[in-house]
This record gives C-alpha cells, sequence and structure tokens, in this order.
C-alpha cells in the first residue's frame, strides 16, 4: 500500500526522488510492525517519526562543534527532542491509555490484544512502573533507529539497481519461483539468496558509515604489538578500507550483485555470507556481542521491500545508467538525495 500510494504504477516512466520517498515508505513499513494500524497510516505521526529522526541527527552534528562544559547548556536550547516526545504523545497517548485500560479491566491476556512492539513496550513499561512519555519516547527511539539507516540502505540499493536495469530479470525469476513456493513469508525471505546478495554487496560497496566497531576504552590497554591505548580513547574500526580491502574480496571496487550467493554455493557455506551475517571481513552491522541486534527485522523488511519492487516495477536513471556518487559528511555516507530514479509498471 505505501509504494502504490508513493509511487504510482503508471504504463509511463514518472521521475521519483528516491531518497525522502523511501524515508515514508520506510516509516510506513517499520511502523505497521511498530505501532500497527491505523497509526503506521497516520500522516502526522509518521512526519513526527522521520522528522525527529533528522532532529536528533542535527542535533547531535551541532553538539559536536561545541566543547563539552558548553554542551549541556547548548542542549537544553536546540534540542528538539522534548518537542517530538510531546507532539508524539498527542499521537500515541489515547492508543496507549486505551491498551492500559483494557489490561487493568481484563489482565494481560484479553481478546484481540495486539501483538505490535507498542503493545511489547507497554508491557514492559507497565511491569517497571514507566510512564506514558517513556513509551513514546522508547517508539520515538525504535524509529530513529529503523527509518534514518534502512531507507539510506535501500536507497543505496535501488541506485545499483537503476544503473544495472539488467540485474532486474534474473531477481525477478528468483522472488517469483520463491514465492510461488512459500508465499510472502519469513520463510520465503530466506531463501531469496540472490536478492540476499544483492542487498549486501551494496552495503558492502556503501554502508551508512566510513567508520564502525565504535568503542570507548575504559581503562589503559597494551596491545600485543606493544600500542599503548589510553583510557578515554575512542577505538573505531575502518569499514571502508575492510570492504574495500583485495585481501578480502576479488575485485573489491566493482559491483557485483551475486557475489555472495556465488559463495554461499560453496561446500558447508549456504548459511554463511548472509545479509545479516557479520565478520572480520564484513562489519556494516558491526561485529561480536554488540552488532546490530536489529538487523535480522531490517534485512526481511528490506528484502520484502526490493522483492515487491522487482516484481511490480521497472526502474532506471533519466540519462545514462551511471550510479549518482555517495555524499559524506565527516564519517557519515549517505546516497545523494537529489537523483531521481524513473519508475513504470512492470511490463513483461
Amino acid at each position: 500500500m505505501a509504494f502504490s500510494d508513493l509511487i504510482p504504477a503508471s504504463s509511463d516512466w514518472i521521475p521519483i526522488s528516491v531518497f525522502p520517498v523511501m524515508q515514508k515508505i520506510v516509516a510506513r513499513v517499520s511502523n505497521r510492525v511498530f505501532v500497527g494500524l491505523p497509526m503506521c497510516r497516520h500522516e502526522g505521526f509518521l512526519n513526527l517519526s522521520i522528522m525527529h529522526t533528522m532532529a536528533v541527527v542535527r542535533t547531535r552534528k551541532l553538539l559536536s562543534w561545541f566543547p563539552e562544559p558548553l554542551k549541556p547548556m547548548v542542549g537544553f536550547f536546540v534540542n528538539e527532542s522534548r518537542r517530538g516526545v510531546r507532539l508524539g504523545k498527542t499521537f500515541l497517548g489515547p492508543t496507549i491509555q486505551e491498551r492500559l485500560d483494557k489490561m487493568r479491566e481484563f489482565g494481560d491476556d484479553w481478546l484481540s490484544k495486539p501483538d505490535d512492539m507498542l503493545q511489547w513496550t507497554i508491557d514492559l513499561a507497565t511491569s517497571k512502573g514507566k510512564s506514558i512519555d517513556s513509551i513514546v519516547q522508547y517508539i520515538l527511539l525504535i524509529n530513529f533507529a529503523a527509518i534514518h539507516t534502512s531507507s539510506n540502505t535501500f536507497t543505496h540499493a535501488l541506485y545499483h539497481l537503476a544503473a544495472n536495469p539488467e540485474y532486474i530479470q534474473p531477481l525477478r525469476e528468483e522472488v517469483d519461483a520463491v514465492i510461488k513456493e512459500e508465499g510472502w513469508t519469513k520463510a520465503a525471505m530466506q531463501k531469496l539468496r540472490k536478492l540476499d546478495s544483492f542487498m549486501r554487496e551494496s552495503q558492502r560497496m556503501n554502508g551508512i558509515s566510513g567508520v564502525s566497531l565504535m568503542r570507548k576504552a575504559l581503562k589503559d590497554v597494551t596491545m600485543s604489538d606493544g600500542s599503548f591505548i589510553p583510557a578515554g580513547t575512542m577505538i573505531v574500526a575502518p569499514a571502508v578500507a575492510t570492504h574495500m580491502d583485495d585481501e578480502n574480496y576479488t575485485n573489491p571496487e566493482v559491483f557485483d550483485p551475486w557475489r555472495f550467493s556465488n559463495m554461499r554455493d560453496g561446500d558447508g557455506e549456504g548459511t554463511k555470507h548472509q545479509f545479516v551475517s557479520t565478520s572480520v571481513d564484513y562489519i556494516t552491522f558491526g561485529h561480536g556481542k554488540h552488532a546490530c541486534p536489529g538487523r535480522f527485522f531490517a534485512a526481511n523488511e528490506l528484502k520484502a521491500m526490493l522483492a515487491h519492487t522487482v516484481m511490480n516495477y521497472d526502474v532506471k536513471f533519466e540519462k545514462e545508467s551511471v550510479r549518482p556518487p555517495n555524499l559524506w559528511f565527516a564519517i557519515t555516507v549517505s546516497p545523494d538525495p537529489r537523483a531521481k530514479v524513473l519508475f513504470r509498471k512492470r511490463q513483461d
């Protein structure tokens, strides 16, 4: 429904500013699970979810320009999150209160109790004596984690697809065969190996940051080679250098959509090299026990979106089939928000 509302399936080519449109689609798709119907289609709430995300990013960047002693004072005046929580309460407050009333009247398991993240949050919050404000704040936090990263990730992948329309047909054939067998299910998403590889390769070449595994040394550390890291030092792993290292990947500067699906065809490799898999050579989602916990949900969401795209649309760039270069702000990378992709209803 989000795609049909925001990208009409026309027999003529229609230019779409992908990045802002994908923010709206990701917000709707994510909130279908986060807060359920009808709030996941409420324009005011969706706009708040998107704007709150960008406001947090703006505030963080602004505060980074000030010395530590001034940050609390500056933050008091520029922090937009308090206003976001107040506005979020006007949207979510009545729904939360209604659910709290039913919990008091019928207990924890009433008939037709919603099964979404909002209800999970309410259940947890009531057990800990948290307020409605806390519930709203948590839902906005989850949106912050989902919208910014997922819209970036999907736009990166779509730019690769528009620059290489010849990849659409192999993806269609895979999606068509799997969906006929499994339907639109989680099991189907697990079997979409080429599509999974396409997403993983897109993130290998792009990602959302030039670094990963950001950590702070809590005590003095001396490495095995004698390097000394004093307490308080910030440590990162170089994501771009890792993903573009020819010791890790053959022809790393080339976008190879089936790179990882081919690797999974090897003996004993079937469960490795998936979009969600992390390793010392693939750190888009981090690595180790603190790897991104939401990557499994995000991967299924993004793969379903890309499968829907190739099954229902033709896509290409307006002029040359050249992917626009990414934009960088310090260590943050994003797809060019000005680029447009042409969409039309699938013709074959």
